[in-house]
């Protein structure tokens, strides 16, 4: 066999040359042509490869993204929910001073009242910071289950301990659509200070369904505005308490559960 023959051998099976068959290709214009045409194609291949190879921009973020580390709780973060309640309940007690009317309603109706807010409050921000037995958090449908249930309750509750006194203090026409809206909104501010604080506790921690934790952490924040308007506000009007005093707990599990994705996923 020809040394040009096994020149060609060589390049079709991809083997390197050795020094006899280099010596000839030095000495035989027609293999070193076909020699640098094989490399030229070779180099051409593999830049192409690389180029279908690489990713788009987009999908390089998202994967940058989806492999940072996840924020564990360190005991700092856990304690800020837990601080979030203790100022709630602070800025409740000493608020309540101003309202007189207290003193004439049955004990019964406050006490129930401001457990069901406070339970709520409570057992929110433990299912936030549980990680059950995986680690990882509840399952998302728990954590659902108990938003459906604790508003469903809460309402329940907040008509039971209404009937009883209802009218005792009573707005009608412009004054009771102005008081049921300036109540809600006044509940919605102490539910977003509070939430502040659980969201910051809770940043970057829900691996497992980050919606349905912010869910969660949202109805604890509105359950703390609750808890407030129950102690504060004087109006014993049905539909002003099931609207009004609903509002900061349904609407911070809405928005807690649009927030998740953003603030509380890894």
């Amino acid at each position: 066999m020809s040394g040009c023959d096994q020149v060609v051998d060589a390049l079709s099976e991809a083997k390197p040359l050795d020094a006899s068959l280099q010596a000839h290709v030095a000495a035989c214009d027609g293999c070193r042509a076909m020699v640098a045409a094989d490399q030229s194609l070779t180099s051409l291949a593999a830049s192409s490869y690389a180029e279908e190879e690489a990713l788009p921009p987009a999908l390089s973020e998202a994967l940058r993204r989806d492999h940072q580390p996840v924020s564990t709780f360190s005991p700092w973060r856990r304690a800020l929910p837990i601080a979030a309640l203790v100022v709630a309940v602070a800025a409740v007690g000493l608020a309540i001073v101003p309202r007189p009317d207290l003193a004439h309603q049955p004990i019964g109706r406050i006490a129930v009242g401001f457990v069901a807010a406070l339970s709520g409050l409570a057992i929110a921000l433990t299912l936030l910071l549980h990680g059950g037995r995986s680690g990882l958090g509840l399952p998302a449908r728990l954590r659902w289950i108990f938003v459906a249930v604790a508003l469903a309750g809460f309402e329940a509750i907040n008509a039971a301990v209404t009937v009883p006194v209802e009218g005792s203090v009573h707005l009608e026409g412009a004054a009771a659509s102005a008081g049921t809206f300036w109540c809600a909104l006044h509940g919605g501010l102490l539910a977003a200070v509070a939430g502040v604080l659980v969201f910051h506790g809770g940043r970057r921690s829900a691996v497992v369904s980050p919606t349905a934790a912010g869910a969660v952490a949202g109805l604890a924040a509105g359950f703390a505005g609750a808890l407030a308007q129950h102690l504060l506000c004087p109006v014993m009007d049905m539909d002003h308490t099931l609207f009004a005093h609903l509002a900061p707990p349904a609407l911070g599990a809405l928005l807690g559960a649009l927030a998740g994705r953003r603030w509380l996923a890894p």
